[in-house]
């Protein structure tokens, strides 16, 4: 497992400021719609990264204890730094256990 960013503080975070921080990547300065961004970026990502998500094992059987927030978010973290190019990895998986990793991943799991 690589070394992980203080998840805790990330996931103390509203959803909106994280959000916001993926709406600014790759500008020096924060763009007027960095909310608005962000979120579109986060819905893409959703999308393209479910099969990936949703398929691994190793956070199938993580995701399963509910009550296990930190380490659901660095499994994530794991699995998305390869696969982000250049997104915040920490952001996107701690966004995707704030909105349920569960409900994300049924119809995947259901099976």
């Amino acid at each position: 497992m690589s070394e992980h960013p203080p998840f805790s503080v990330l996931l103390a975070r509203d959803r909106d400021d994280l959000l916001t921080e993926l709406g600014q990547v790759g500008f020096e300065i924060t763009p007027r719609d960095a909310l608005a961004r962000g979120a579109a970026v986060y819905e893409t990502m959703r999308s393209s990264l479910r099969t990936a998500i949703c398929g691994d094992e190793g956070i199938r059987d993580v995701a399963r204890d509910g009550n296990r927030t930190l380490e659901i978010a660095a499994a994530l973290h794991d699995l998305l730094v390869p696969l982000t190019h250049g997104a915040p990895a920490a952001t996107l998986a701690v966004l995707l256990v704030k909105d349920g990793l569960s409900s994300f991943c049924a119809k995947d799991w259901a099976a």
